[in-house]
């Protein structure tokens, strides 16, 4: 199975989202970018790409013995950006803060090497959280009219983490819960 593990976002985060590739689009008529749908929006905590059931039950148990360990806390809408750039871009995406402490990067640390341990083939780099708002197809190349585009600071709390599935279709990925695991209050 393909699968991942995220936090999901909020309703007014997934509004902010539709407004902002609304506006995207309309400054950028020529260019073909497919959207994702804000209904799947999340930010990745870990991509795993495809795994074996074993695996998967072993990411399980890793998952449950992690993420108690961590209490809530508060991301927040930040500014648009794109991978590798905003002059030369393949996928859009909005950035996220955590807004006090680092709780977020230290979970996404202690599973990344948790998860290492079984075998999964992650990928080494600094996680940077983000939502991908969608991905380039085609234009004219060059940077993407974002200027002076402004993002609203939209908070949520991030109570749960999820491990999910992904099935990819032609119509888009569709995307199944596999477990969710709560974070705690204090």
């Amino acid at each position: 199975m393909r699968a991942f593990i995220a936090f999901k976002i909020s309703e007014d985060a997934g509004r902010e989202l539709g407004r902002i590739q609304m506006e995207i689009a309309r400054r950028n008529p020529d260019v073909k970018i497919k959207w994702v749908n804000v209904n799947d929006a999340h930010i990745t905590l870990e991509f795993l790409g495809d795994i074996a059931d074993t695996q998967a039950e072993q990411v399980k148990s890793y998952l449950n013995t992690i993420i108690v360990q961590y209490k809530y806390f508060t991301f927040q809408l930040n500014k648009i950006n794109a991978f590798p750039n905003l002059n030369s871009p393949n996928i859009l995406t909005v950035e996220v803060k955590e807004q006090y402490g680092d709780v977020s990067f230290n979970l996404e640390e202690e599973i990344h090497n948790a998860l290492a341990k079984i075998g999964l083939n992650l990928e080494n780099k600094n996680w940077h959280p983000h939502i991908t708002l969608g991905r380039v197809k085609s234009g004219p190349g060059g940077p993407i009219a974002v200027d002076n585009l402004s993002v609203q600071s939209i908070s949520w709390e991030i109570k749960e983490v999820f491990f999910i599935k992904s099935e990819l279709t032609p119509a888009g990925p569709i995307y199944q819960t596999i477990q969710s695991y709560k974070l705690h209050s204090s």
